[in-house]
């Protein structure tokens, strides 16, 4: 009789751990402490008539793995993901993009931008305006080279 108390003893016991151990795991997982991934907007460089390049850097991934990432711009002062965009990989790290399709003339909002589970960041805006022919550009005239076939 008494081997079988501390058998039943033992068991419950047992049964009492594994129950806390799973309510435990359970709790962790609730109280996750992900974000959005940290993002920082670099210099605007090779700017065009019709196209720039942009750097960005994502990082901190917020904890969770980063799916996309590259540089959104817009007309508009907040420009998002909703907007004109590059993809430019996955992960954490260094990149650069190629703005194209630009306006000459016309001035942008660009900011860097990296999206996980938990959602969208994004970097700090910059403003740029894409070149004019006939303009000066870094001591030189901005000029268009017609090939054959070229309309104009």
């Amino acid at each position: 009789m008494k081997k079988l108390l501390l058998r039943a003893l033992f068991i419950l016991m047992a049964s009492a751990t594994f129950s806390m151990f799973i309510a435990g795991c359970k709790k962790d997982a609730a109280n996750n402490t992900g974000r959005q991934p940290a993002v920082t907007t670099g210099a605007i460089n090779v700017v065009t008539p019709t196209s720039a390049t942009c750097d960005g850097e994502v990082t901190n991934d917020g904890k969770a793995t980063v799916t996309s990432r590259g540089v959104c711009w817009s007309t508009n002062p907040q420009p998002t993901i909703a907007d004109s965009k590059t993809l430019s990989g996955t992960g954490t790290g260094t990149f650069t993009s190629s703005l194209i399709g630009l306006t000459d003339g016309a001035t942008y909002y660009a900011r860097a931008y990296a999206t996980n589970s938990f959602g969208t960041g994004y970097g700090n805006t910059v403003l740029f305006t894409a070149l004019v022919p006939g303009e000066t550009y870094q001591g030189g005239i901005l000029v268009y080279l017609l090939q054959p076939g070229d309309p104009g």
